[in-house]
């Protein structure tokens, strides 16, 4: 197998707990041409050197995420956990994919969306906008959902969370974008503990740096 990529040991930074490296495309294929710099992933795990499949921009695929075939991720889009995008999906600007999530088919994501749990997207579904897709959501055939939230509600195990365009509640702790990114360690244990400084490096923080929470920014 010629491989299609390489990892770039000079360009890292950490994401999630992980370190991940930016990728030199080494032949054409699809759209990418030799040479062209791409996104970042942890290891050759994450963007098969089969198909298309291409990470662009600063997109992020890390831990066991997968990017398969012919699927394009843009932007600022993060695939984290155990997330798997294949076929000829395309995502696009803010979106986190994350927990078992799968996306298919010929589907289209854009905008400011979570897609966490168990949701699988396929077909030719189309997701626009501010929106989270959870649990155990399917959407397929030629659905469309296309929503522009004034807040968002999350549900997690651990803490609920409402963000606003000038708050961001998780649990019972208040505080804007600016001072959650600005807590360190020990301020987020004196908050509730190690579960709290478990839950801001691999949830609420790497949400926040992606841009997911941007209520109202224009990602055109």
């Amino acid at each position: 197998m010629q491989k299609k990529y390489e990892l770039i040991k000079g360009s890292s930074k950490k994401v999630c707990g992980q370190r991940v490296y930016r990728i030199r495309a080494l032949k054409d294929f699809g759209r990418v041409k030799k040479g062209y710099v791409g996104g970042f992933v942890h290891s050759e795990f994450n963007l098969s050197h089969f198909g298309t499949c291409w990470a662009w921009g600063d997109s992020v695929v890390t831990h066991n995420a997968r990017l398969l075939d012919d699927a394009q991720i843009f932007g600022r889009t993060w695939m984290i956990e155990d997330a798997v995008v294949g076929d000829k999906a395309s995502i696009k600007d803010g979106v986190v994919i994350r927990g078992s999530a799968r996306i298919g088919g010929n589907a289209e994501i854009s905008g400011i969306v979570l897609v966490t749990g168990r949701a699988f997207i396929s077909d030719n579904a189309k997701v626009f906008g501010n929106v989270i897709v959870d649990g155990r959501t399917k959407l397929v055939n030629s659905v469309v959902i296309k929503n522009q939230y004034d807040f968002i509600n999350i549900l997690h195990h651990k803490y609920n969370m409402t963000i606003t365009r000038d708050y961001i509640q998780v649990g019972c702790q208040t505080h804007t974008k600016e001072e959650w990114l600005d807590f360190n360690e020990d301020a987020i244990f004196k908050m509730d503990g190690s579960e709290a400084v478990l839950f801001y490096n691999t949830v609420l923080r790497p949400m926040l740096v992606s841009g997911i929470f941007d209520i109202g920014v224009n990602n055109e």
